[in-house]
């Protein structure tokens, strides 16, 4: 649960930057990743981790564009970040229960955002 709200919230990068709590559950999605880049062929080495958290602690305060698009009432791209990891991973027969958090609390925002605007 604690993407979904930090990819709401205005302060994402500086929180996810943290080396405990929320750093580490992003750490944890990140190794989903390299997971699901595997079942592809893809390499994602763990330096690579280590240079988007760095990059991310430079940021200081912005919106991320999910949390700009989720303001702006538009469609939210939680199938693009959370939902392909979710697929290969399924496919290949391993878990993913950070990205499948993310993704179904996503999805649920996004299905929100549409009743409001179709109502």
């Amino acid at each position: 649960m604690a993407r979904e709200t930090l990819s709401i919230s205005a302060t994402w990068f500086t929180v996810i930057s943290r080396p405990l709590g929320a750093g580490t559950r992003t750490l944890d999605c990140m190794a989903e990743v390299q997971a699901a880049a595997g079942t592809r062929a893809i390499e994602v080495r763990r330096q690579q981790f280590d240079e988007i958290m760095a990059f991310s602690r430079t940021l200081g305060d912005f919106k991320p564009s999910m949390l700009q698009d989720l303001e702006a009432g538009k469609p939210l791209e939680y199938q693009a970040f959370n939902g392909i990891v979710v697929q290969a991973l399924r496919q290949a027969g391993a878990p993913a229960p950070i990205n499948q958090a993310f993704y179904q609390t996503l999805k649920f925002l996004d299905q929100r955002i549409r009743n409001r605007l179709n109502s």
